[in-house]
């Protein structure tokens, strides 16, 4: 990716834009109506994930 000139000399860290000190949230589990096998033995479609 190119500069984007004086905007990228002024630009800050965004490392403060993030708390490393805390702790990670607790693993939740997405519903679906598909078990994990569909997903495992599925292949790729090749389709873009947007197409708008």
């Amino acid at each position: 990716m190119g500069s984007l000139g004086t905007t990228d000399q002024r630009a800050t860290s965004m490392l403060d834009c993030f708390d490393f000190t805390q702790q990670p949230r607790l693993f939740t589990a997405i519903p679906s109506k598909y078990g994990p096998s569909y997903f495992i033995h599925r292949g790729p479609t090749y389709v873009p994930v947007d197409t708008e």
